[in-house]
């Protein structure tokens, strides 16, 4: 015990005897004493307010923090990986060139069907193929895809049209073609009519 409350004790006892005897008289003395522990006990609740305040701001502060840091760790995986996807693209049609210019047996810039249908003889080229997600089941039957109106392909169209053909066929793929066939469909019908 603090030397106050040692003061305070008796001080309190004899306020409490005097009122047992009917007297209700409080002395100064004992009045501040109790005004004293009473500031003691609103000065110690404060300060405990206070350190739970700190903490807590602390804590919110920190957290902050770490969200900032996930943050932006979170905006250079997306960066990365867009970079990650722009080289493969870049690579893939670097590939698809050297195949190009592979196939082109007579150097002009230009495949035909019989060189493009001589470098799929090799299984090796289909099997790259393969890997690359691009599947040609009928090899004149896909130049037919590519060619122009001569039966050629250049290397630019080359390599557009056989991004868009890698891997499984896409939903807008799918629509386009369901477009057209509902358009020939009803050009077929205006035409049954007349």
């Amino acid at each position: 015990m603090t030397g106050q409350a040692l003061v305070a004790e008796p001080l309190l006892q004899k306020a409490e005897t005097e009122r047992r005897r009917g007297r209700c008289r409080l002395s100064a003395e004992a009045v501040l004493i109790c005004l004293l522990c009473a500031g003691k006990f609103v000065c110690a609740l404060g300060k405990i307010v206070y350190i739970v305040a700190v903490v807590f701001a602390m804590f919110r502060i920190i957290t902050a923090l770490f969200l900032k840091d996930t943050l932006a760790v979170a905006a250079n995986d997306a960066e990365s990986a867009i970079q990650t996807k722009m080289r493969q693209a870049k690579k893939f049609a670097n590939e698809l060139l050297s195949f190009f210019r592979a196939a082109d047996k007579s150097k002009d810039g230009v495949l035909t069907l019989e060189e493009f249908e001589n470098t799929l003889q090799d299984p090796r080229v289909k099997t790259w193929l393969s890997l690359m997600d691009v599947e040609i089941l009928d090899p004149a039957e896909f130049f037919a895809l590519l060619a122009d109106e001569q039966g050629r392909v250049d290397a630019e169209h080359f390599i557009r049209t056989i991004v868009r053909c890698k891997g499984p066929s896409r939903a807008q793929d799918t629509m386009a073609i369901t477009y057209m066939v509902n358009r020939i469909l009803y050009q077929v019908e205006a035409l049954e009519q007349q």
